[in-house]
């Protein structure tokens, strides 16, 4: 990625006196083959005219070809219904996806709420990561370091469409 965002918050899954590292997933994922073959897939779909979202659960078979510590299901809107509505489970380790040409070249409000509303739920984990391409070519990953700062600061942008819309301007 060309980016990393680093959000400190706090909430969810306990006391985070102890910040993770986020270099250590920068590392994890650089040797990840998979996890790159996902990003450039995902940066040759930014030509559609539609999302695509690859969301990422532990790998039970690590030194599967090609190699990665995750296993990806692969999700994509069409021409209809550009957006994507995807199935997850509370295994969820990672989500993936990309803006085509019209939509914004950074997280957009839905896609933090959507991290937001994953992190809610107290059976995803703590490391969850979110990655996004974009049509201009830019690479970001988010990883939260803090959740239960990461979830105050949900609650109060991200709950209801009005506050969302304060954010979005």
């Amino acid at each position: 990625p060309n980016e990393l965002v680093d959000i400190r918050g706090g909430g969810g899954g306990g006391n985070n006196s102890n910040p993770k590292n986020p270099c250590d997933l920068i590392k994890k994922l650089k040797k990840d083959i998979l996890f790159k073959q996902k990003m450039t897939n995902l940066q040759t779909a930014t030509a559609y005219s539609f999302e695509v979202v690859s969301t990422a659960y532990d790998n039970p078979t690590p030194d599967s070809q090609p190699t990665s510590i995750y296993r990806f299901l692969d999700f994509s809107g069409d021409i209809s219904k550009p957006q994507v509505e995807y199935p997850y489970y509370p295994q969820i380790k990672g989500i993936m996806h990309c803006h085509y040409q019209g939509l914004l070249s950074v997280y957009s409000v839905t896609d933090l709420e959507d991290i937001y509303l994953k992190l809610k739920n107290p059976l995803v984990t703590d490391d969850l990561f979110s990655a996004l391409v974009t049509k201009a070519g830019t690479r970001y990953l988010i990883s939260i370091s803090n959740r239960a700062e990461f979830i105050a600061f949900g609650d109060k942008y991200l709950l209801t469409l009005k506050k969302q819309e304060k954010l979005a301007i």
